[in-house]
């Protein structure tokens, strides 16, 4: 599918057709990713905020490169970067249970590169707690919002969800159990695909690749794992088959603590990406204090 493009010094991305990608099931939310026709071809072109940026996605690609399930790069032009168009078609909520295990093992491929950065993975996280204790998040241009609601159309925006959901002892009891977790399980920081959604995912002649290079972090092992088992994943037998095709290629088993410790972040990362722009989370609020009530230690 590269078209013979590597031979081509220049690559004019004023010559075609630039479109933002927005997935059927929504997304898209970094508004980077952009579809680009040139006559009969296509391609997939990530503008970048900054070369160092877009620099920083050709190393993820490199040390990805020999897995194969991410869509390969034809070209960088300063910020931006030019790959591959996989034909086919997204994931969708529901799939066959082969599918579902091959998320998995793209999963397991992406963590087993170690980490690229220097991470205190606890930073991130008591951010997002302190925003929603206090309430107080990220301010976005109208632009900006007008842009993440196009990009979610059968979703309804609610300015008033924007507020504080959890209280100064529930913040407190979250810090506690995280930090008795990470200490009992010792985890381990490596690159993820934080971002495991069906939108995320493409299917093309057959295998699976995941293409939001930019949802690729360096962070707890099995984030992403987590959201592709609690948010995408709506029945036991799909879950099983996530975990199968992860622990096919990842030998190492989760222990129970370990679980817990990538459901609570994931628990949290999704409650605050929701609130701070005023989607639905219901369902994420409940997870969060159905996990506080239940969770044996404190």
């Amino acid at each position: 599918m590269l078209l013979n493009m590597i031979k081509i010094k220049k690559f004019d991305l004023k010559k075609g057709v630039l479109a933002p990608i927005i997935p059927e099931s929504g997304g898209g939310l970094s508004m980077e990713t952009y579809l680009l026709e040139k006559g009969k071809n296509k391609y997939i072109v990530r503008r970048c905020n900054s070369e160092k940026r877009a620099e920083y996605y050709e190393v993820i690609l490199k040390r990805l490169s020999k897995y194969g399930v991410l869509p390969k790069q034809i070209k960088r032009n300063g910020k931006n970067i030019i790959y591959e168009y996989l034909c086919g078609r997204d994931l969708k909520k529901k799939e066959n249970f082969k599918v579902f295990e091959q998320v998995g093992q793209v999963c397991a491929k992406i963590n087993s590169v170690k980490k690229l950065t220097e991470e205190d993975i606890n930073i991130i996280f008591y951010k997002q707690l302190e925003e929603l204790r206090k309430g107080s998040y990220r301010k976005f241009t109208l632009d900006e919002m007008k842009g993440k609601r196009k990009r979610r159309p059968n979703e309804r925006h609610d300015i008033r969800r924007i507020k504080p959901l959890i209280t100064n002892n529930e913040e407190d009891k979250i810090k506690r159990i995280n930090n008795s977790l990470i200490e009992n399980t010792k985890a381990i920081v490596c690159l993820d695909a934080v971002d495991v959604s069906p939108a995320n995912f493409r299917l093309s002649k057959g295998k699976v690749y995941f293409v939001d290079i930019g949802g690729i972090k360096t962070t707890i092992k099995g984030i992403g794992l987590a959201k592709g088992l609690w948010g995408w994943a709506q029945t036991e037998k799909q879950r099983l088959a996530i975990l199968h095709g992860y622990f096919s290629i990842s030998k190492e088993e989760f222990s129970e603590d370990y679980l817990n410790l990538i459901r609570l972040h994931y628990i949290i990362q999704s409650l605050h990406d929701r609130v701070k722009i005023g989607r639905d989370y219901k369902k994420q609020l409940l997870m969060l204090k159905s996990f506080l009530k239940n969770y044996p230690k404190d």
